[in-house]
Protein backbone atom coordinates (compact mmCIF):
# COMPACT_ATOMS: atom_id res chain seq x y z
CA UNK A 1 0.00 0.00 0.00
CA UNK A 2 1.46 2.99 -1.38
CA UNK A 3 1.12 6.84 0.39
CA UNK A 4 1.00 10.01 -2.06
CA UNK A 5 2.97 12.60 -0.76
CA UNK A 6 0.23 14.65 0.45
CA UNK A 7 -0.53 11.60 2.62
CA UNK A 8 3.21 11.13 3.94
CA UNK A 9 3.32 15.14 4.71
CA UNK A 10 -0.10 15.03 7.16
CA UNK A 11 1.21 12.00 8.64
CA UNK A 12 4.50 13.59 9.82
CA UNK A 13 3.26 17.30 10.64
CA UNK A 14 0.89 14.60 12.90
CA UNK A 15 3.10 12.93 14.22
CA UNK A 16 5.20 15.73 15.28
CA UNK A 17 2.37 17.88 16.36
CA UNK A 18 1.84 14.61 19.22
CA UNK A 19 5.08 14.73 19.41
CA UNK A 20 5.00 18.21 20.35
CA UNK A 21 2.25 18.32 22.79
CA UNK A 22 3.20 14.89 24.87
CA UNK A 23 6.62 16.64 25.78
CA UNK A 24 4.70 19.50 26.96
CA UNK A 25 3.09 18.07 28.87
CA UNK A 26 5.46 15.73 30.30
CA UNK A 27 7.49 19.18 31.00
CA UNK A 28 4.58 20.91 32.73
CA UNK A 29 4.12 18.02 35.41
CA UNK A 30 8.15 17.93 36.48
CA UNK A 31 7.96 21.77 36.50
CA UNK A 32 4.47 21.70 39.14
CA UNK A 33 6.48 19.17 41.49
CA UNK A 34 8.87 21.49 42.07
CA UNK A 35 7.61 24.83 41.79
CA UNK A 36 6.94 26.52 45.12
CA UNK A 37 3.17 26.69 46.55
CA UNK A 38 0.91 29.46 46.51
CA UNK A 39 2.67 31.65 49.27
CA UNK A 40 6.18 30.84 47.64
CA UNK A 41 6.96 27.87 50.61
CA UNK A 42 8.69 24.84 49.13
CA UNK A 43 7.37 21.92 51.43
CA UNK A 44 10.21 19.87 51.13
CA UNK A 45 11.35 16.32 52.79
CA UNK A 46 12.59 18.08 56.15
CA UNK A 47 9.81 19.84 57.11
CA UNK A 48 7.61 17.05 56.24
CA UNK A 49 9.54 14.87 58.13
CA UNK A 50 9.44 17.31 61.00
CA UNK A 51 5.52 17.33 60.97
CA UNK A 52 5.24 13.63 61.12
CA UNK A 53 7.49 13.12 63.98
CA UNK A 54 5.10 15.67 65.35
CA UNK A 55 1.72 13.40 64.66
CA UNK A 56 3.54 10.73 66.17
CA UNK A 57 4.45 12.35 69.11
CA UNK A 58 0.89 13.08 69.61
CA UNK A 59 -0.29 10.24 69.30
CA UNK A 60 1.83 8.38 71.85
CA UNK A 61 0.55 10.93 74.64
CA UNK A 62 -2.82 10.34 73.11
CA UNK A 63 -1.92 6.83 74.02
CA UNK A 64 -0.50 7.10 77.28
CA UNK A 65 -3.43 9.70 78.46
CA UNK A 66 -5.95 6.63 77.38
CA UNK A 67 -7.08 8.25 74.03
CA UNK A 68 -6.03 4.74 71.56
CA UNK A 69 -8.01 5.32 68.72
CA UNK A 70 -7.66 8.83 68.77
CA UNK A 71 -8.12 10.64 65.05
CA UNK A 72 -5.74 13.32 64.61
CA UNK A 73 -5.23 15.75 61.86
CA UNK A 74 -2.66 18.62 61.43
CA UNK A 75 -3.56 21.50 59.10
CA UNK A 76 -1.31 24.40 58.19
CA UNK A 77 -2.20 27.54 57.39
CA UNK A 78 1.28 29.77 55.28
CA UNK A 79 1.01 33.36 55.89
CA UNK A 80 2.47 35.67 54.16
CA UNK A 81 5.73 35.80 55.92
CA UNK A 82 6.25 31.81 55.06
CA UNK A 83 5.29 31.24 58.64
CA UNK A 84 3.18 28.44 59.49
CA UNK A 85 0.73 27.99 62.48
CA UNK A 86 -0.77 24.59 63.06
CA UNK A 87 -3.54 23.28 64.06
CA UNK A 88 -3.93 20.41 65.77
CA UNK A 89 -8.06 18.31 65.39
CA UNK A 90 -8.62 15.62 67.86
CA UNK A 91 -11.08 14.00 67.30
CA UNK A 92 -12.33 11.04 70.14
CA UNK A 93 -15.51 10.29 71.81
CA UNK A 94 -14.48 10.23 75.42
CA UNK A 95 -13.73 14.05 75.01
CA UNK A 96 -17.92 14.57 74.88
CA UNK A 97 -17.55 14.31 78.72
CA UNK A 98 -19.16 17.73 79.50
CA UNK A 99 -18.41 17.11 83.41
CA UNK A 100 -16.03 18.48 85.11
CA UNK A 101 -14.00 15.35 85.42
CA UNK A 102 -14.06 16.13 81.51
CA UNK A 103 -12.74 19.40 81.58
CA UNK A 104 -10.42 18.67 83.63
CA UNK A 105 -8.66 15.78 81.54
CA UNK A 106 -9.01 18.23 78.30
CA UNK A 107 -6.98 20.52 80.31
CA UNK A 108 -4.30 18.21 81.06
CA UNK A 109 -4.20 16.73 77.77
CA UNK A 110 -3.86 20.35 76.16
CA UNK A 111 -1.12 20.86 78.80
CA UNK A 112 1.10 17.62 78.02
CA UNK A 113 0.32 18.73 73.99
CA UNK A 114 1.65 21.86 74.83
CA UNK A 115 4.81 20.26 76.35
CA UNK A 116 5.80 19.12 72.68
CA UNK A 117 8.10 21.06 70.59
CA UNK A 118 6.41 22.76 67.51
CA UNK A 119 7.14 21.35 63.64
CA UNK A 120 9.45 24.62 63.31
CA UNK A 121 10.87 27.27 65.31
CA UNK A 122 8.45 29.72 64.63
CA UNK A 123 5.21 28.00 64.20
CA UNK A 124 2.46 27.63 66.98
CA UNK A 125 0.33 25.06 67.38
CA UNK A 126 -3.88 25.00 68.28
CA UNK A 127 -5.16 22.26 69.63
CA UNK A 128 -8.79 22.13 68.85
CA UNK A 129 -11.22 18.86 70.51
CA UNK A 130 -14.05 17.49 68.01
CA UNK A 131 -16.54 14.57 69.32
Amino acid sequence: MKRSKGGNIIFGLVTATLILFISLMVKGTVYSMERPSSKGVILDGYTQSLENDYRREVKEVLEKAGFRNAGIMLSVVVDSDAMRDYTLHINHRKLSDESENGTERREMLIHELEQIKAPLEDSTVSVVFSY
